[in-house]
Formats: structure tokens, C-alpha cells, sequence
């Protein structure tokens, strides 16, 4: 009997992880729509933004952020900081597989490139 109850825990455990990915595609699909959006209202381009807390790559404070450009084509509240300084991350900004707490600390889960690539 113990076994059955530990195939059955192991099947939950990869049926949940299933879920989150799924989760995690969803809140991409998400960003790809709002990508969209941006980029038929700017001729075409993509956000000119740099990637999220990445110092490797050189900081401009004029540049604005990727959850400020955002913010006007997604259906959802971006991060913010309450009143104690904790920043309050919500879905889509953060994905539910994100084991690392990436998203926690930066106010989203997920990596943009085109940053990145601007840059070069």
C-alpha cells in the first residue's frame, strides 16, 4: 500500500509542475500579445529596454523600464512596492515555476533579449 501511495504522490507532484508551466506559457502568451500590441502602435520595434537587473550590461536611467513600457497594453497590475518596501509581484509578472524567486526579487520572472541585443 505504501507504494501505491508513492506512485500517487509522484504522479500529483509531476501533474502540479505540469500546471505551472502551463501557467508560465499562458502569462507569455500574454506578453507576446502585449509585444504585439506595442509594436504595431511604434512602427514596428520592440521596446527599447535593458534587461532586468543584469549588471553586465551598461545602465541608463533615462531608459525606461520594460513594466512601465508594458504597462499600457497588459490587462494586469505591473509590480509595486507597498507601503513597507516589499515588492508585490503578481501573475502574469511572475511565473509559478520560478523556483529561484527571481521574480520575487525583480519584479518579474522572465528575461527580455531584444534588451540585450539592442545594445550590440
Amino acid at each position: 500500500m505504501n507504494r501505491n501511495r508513492l506512485t500517487d504522490l509522484q504522479a500529483f507532484a509531476t501533474v502540479r509542475e505540469a500546471a505551472k508551466r502551463t501557467k508560465c506559457l499562458t502569462n507569455l502568451r500574454g506578453f507576446g500579445q502585449a509585444f504585439e500590441l506595442y509594436r504595431q502602435a511604434n512602427k514596428d520595434l520592440l521596446p527599447y529596454v535593458l534587461p532586468f537587473h543584469n549588471s553586465s550590461f551598461p545602465q541608463n536611467p533615462n531608459d525606461p523600464s520594460l513594466l512601465t513600457v508594458l504597462e499600457g497594453y497588459m490587462d494586469a497590475t505591473p509590480p509595486y512596492y507597498d507601503e513597507n518596501g516589499v515588492l508585490i509581484v503578481t501573475e502574469p509578472y511572475l511565473c509559478p515555476s520560478d523556483n529561484e524567486g527571481i521574480g520575487l526579487q525583480t519584479g518579474f520572472s522572465y528575461e527580455y533579449w531584444p534588451g540585450a541585443l539592442m545594445i550590440f
